[in-house]
């Protein structure tokens, strides 16, 4: 972990001392630098004198590409829990937010918390999200319902959602579906292409035309 908080550290001062400083002999020293933070046993490489506009942007994308990397596996590692008991905590701190949060901002973050844990707590906790006052917190909820990795709880899950009386939810939920290969929700999107909202009706017959 430390490592990784030297090289993001590190890696955006690699990055401006280039057009800082400006001539070839600086570059290298800095690329080679680079290079020796990011591969500790290479060896120092020769760059072609003066850098062209086309080398500099490539060695500014080496640079990008591995600053990126580097945060995304900091931040992975950071927010990954690593026992039942933390996951047990996370998915406990959700639930919480989900019911006590005032904030919508709040409360959508725990919903994407739980979008990424699996279970019944997870599961029932989608379910009321959908419920929730704030536009904002339904839309998410119906994001993560859409992927939620198990396809038979995703589809009782759907179901909900286009059981949903509000119109927007309903619509919502009908234009996140991609795949339609169960009968159960088959015969909910044929009920649906007859509703008195035409949006809903098409959205209904659009998702029907997924029915393998």
């Amino acid at each position: 972990m430390k490592n990784f908080k030297l090289l993001l550290l590190v890696i955006p001062l690699i990055f401006g001392l280039g057009y800082i400083i400006g001539s070839s002999q600086s570059e290298y020293a800095i690329y080679n630098l680079y290079r020796k933070l990011t591969t500790p046993n290479a060896a120092p490489k020769t760059l072609p004198s003066p850098l062209t506009p086309t080398q500099k942007a490539e060695i500014d994308v080496q640079i990008q590409q591995q600053y990126q990397k580097l945060l995304s596996q900091q931040q992975a590692s950071e927010q990954k829990p690593s026992s039942k008991e933390e996951k047990q905590e996370m998915l406990d701190h959700a639930l919480s937010e989900l019911d006590h949060a005032e904030d919508e901002h709040d409360r959508e973050v725990a919903v994407m918390t739980l979008g990424e844990m699996s279970g019944n707590q997870a599961k029932l906790g989608l379910l009321n999200a959908l419920q929730d006052t704030s536009g904002l917190v339904v839309t998410q909820t119906i994001r993560q319902i859409s992927k939620w990795p198990n396809p038979s709880e995703r589809i009782d899950m759907l179901l909900a959602a286009l059981q949903h009386p509000n119109d927007e939810i309903v619509l919502e939920t009908l234009l996140t579906i991609n795949l339609v290969d169960d009968k159960k929700l088959i015969t909910r999107l044929k009920q649906l292409t007859k509703h008195s909202n035409p949006e809903i009706g098409d959205a209904a017959r659009l998702a029907l035309n997924l029915a393998e």
